[in-house]
């Protein structure tokens, strides 16, 4: 990604910042393979929605983050393998 790009995309945060959250990304990457890390993601969202507990309601937000990570990290995966 270059530099412009790279600062269109991600507005606020500086070089250092998104260097960090793309070194990030990868080292998450490398902990599991992207197939297992989505299906651990979606597994989480799906354990916190069906909980009977009050919890679903007070962390959706979270769970929504968590699927939009999942989706992220699935379309990363796809597009690995294109290449």
């Amino acid at each position: 990604m270059e530099q412009q790009e790279s600062m269109e995309r991600f507005p606020g945060l500086t070089e250092s910042q998104i260097f960090d959250l793309a070194e990030l990304g990868m080292s998450v990457l490398n902990i599991s393979s992207s197939e297992n890390l989505v299906s651990e993601l979606m597994y989480v969202s799906k354990e916190v929605l069906c909980s009977e507990s009050d919890i679903a309601e007070k962390t959706r937000y979270c769970v929504s983050d968590l699927m939009g990570i999942a989706i992220c990290i699935h379309d990363f995966g796809n597009k690995i393998k294109k290449l």
